[in-house]
């Protein structure tokens, strides 16, 4: 059973197992959570205690990654959770939750599909422009998106670099991947995202996002 830890009484048994859990190299961490992995290193092997700003920024991260903290110094991996947003409200609902895991230190987005124009502009130009901007503001956050040859979409954001696959190659339905979360997203008849929180099926898509990105070819689309 697991309990409320508190963040600061994080200890370095834990971290080092939380990373094993997320197949998480001490070089990935310490980028997410902005030092150096010699810093980090002394931390898990316990040559010196982490401040508390630090102690909240690794909680946090692995927490976001779906690792849960048990009052007997172990940790473990909650178990895989599905969301369901549905239409305009559901959409600015899957931006919200995108904005938090972004926040929380997860800042490598990946997107294949994308959205159509006109199902963005419902969504209303002032919270596209909103969230936009509050992607922007967000430290080192960037997201890779692949879309087909004919895309032609004057819609993007400063923080994205698109490549493009052929068209008879594209997938029908669009995927994101953020943090240790699948968004599964249908357009038709209506919009419709299942996210799926988990950290291996998030993993799994992200080999395969990367295989494809490896194959495509830079596209330019109008900021």
């Amino acid at each position: 059973m697991t309990s409320q830890v508190d963040e600061k009484n994080i200890s370095p048994a834990q971290i080092r197992a939380a990373r094993g859990l997320l197949h998480l190299s001490a070089d990935d961490l310490a980028e997410t959570i902005g030092m150096t992995r010699q810093q980090l290193t002394k931390i898990e092997n316990g040559h010196v205690s982490p401040r508390a700003e630090t102690a909240h920024k690794i909680h946090r991260a692995l927490a976001s990654m779906g690792i849960e903290f048990m009052s007997n110094d172990g940790v473990a991996k909650r178990p895989p959770f599905m969301g369901f947003f549905d239409g305009v409200d559901g959409w600015r609902q899957f931006s919200d939750d995108r904005y938090h895991t972004a926040l929380a230190g997860n800042t490598d987005f990946l997107s294949c599909g994308g959205v159509q124009d006109d199902f963005i502009k419902a969504t209303g130009e002032d919270y596209f422009n909103m969230h936009t901007a509050r992607m922007v503001a967000i430290k080192g956050f960037t997201m890779r998106a692949l879309r087909p040859l004919s895309y032609t979409s004057p819609m993007s954001a400063g923080y994205v670099t698109h490549r493009a696959i052929p068209d008879a190659q594209f997938p029908d339905s669009t995927f994101y991947v953020y943090g240790n979360k699948l968004a599964l997203i249908s357009h038709r008849p209506s919009t419709k995202i299942f996210v799926i929180e988990d950290s291996e099926i998030s993993l799994s898509y992200r080999k395969q996002f990367d295989a494809l990105w490896d194959a495509g070819r830079p596209l330019r689309v109008t900021e």
